[in-house]
C-alpha cells in the first residue's frame, strides 16, 4: 500500500508479473520461388506457452522479398518487453526435373527440363552408392550448357 500526498489518501498498488519471452520463430523458413512477395509472420511465446501480442513488437522485413535469396526480419520489442531480434527465410529456386537419364557403361547422359527465371546454372551428383558415400558433381554455370 502507498500513500498519495496530493490527495492525502490511501493507494492500493498491485504487483503484476510478466512471463519472459521464450521463443521468437518465423511460421516458416524457407519458399520455393513463385515470384510472389513472401513475408512469413512472427510467432512469439511466453514462458508459459501463450503468444505474445503484436502490440508488444513491431516487425520489420527486407525490401522485395520474392526472388531467390536469404531474406532478414527484425523484430523489436516495445512496452512490457525490450530487445531485438534478427530471423532469417530464404526463398529457393524452383525444382529441376530430369526428363531422361541413360547409362551406358561408364558414360551417363542426363536431360532435364530449363528453368527460366532465378537460376543461373545446375549441379549434377552422381554416386555408385544409394547413400552418395562416394559421390561426384559437375557444376555447369550457364543455363544452357551444350
Amino acid at each position: 500500500m502507498s500513500y498519495c500526498i496530493e490527495c492525502n489518501a490511501d493507494i492500493e498498488t498491485e504487483t503484476i508479473k510478466i512471463p519472459k519471452i521464450s521463443s521468437i520463430t518465423l511460421s516458416k523458413s524457407a519458399y520455393t520461388y513463385d515470384g510472389k512477395v513472401k513475408n512469413p509472420s512472427v510467432i512469439i511465446k511466453d514462458t508459459n506457452g501463450n503468444k505474445i501480442s503484436p502490440e508488444y513488437y513491431t516487425v520489420t522485413y527486407a525490401s522485395d522479398c520474392r526472388k531467390v535469396g536469404k531474406y532478414k526480419v527484425t523484430v523489436e520489442f516495445t512496452g512490457n518487453y525490450s530487445g531485438i531480434k534478427t530471423l532469417y527465410f530464404k526463398i529457393k529456386p524452383k525444382t529441376t526435373r530430369f526428363t531422361s537419364v541413360t547409362v551406358n557403361s561408364r558414360i551417363v547422359s542426363v536431360k532435364w527440363q530449363k528453368q527460366t527465371e532465378q537460376v543461373t546454372g545446375y549441379q549434377i551428383q552422381l554416386s555408385t552408392t544409394k547413400k552418395f558415400k562416394k559421390s561426384s558433381s559437375i557444376t555447369f554455370t550457364n543455363k544452357d550448357p551444350k
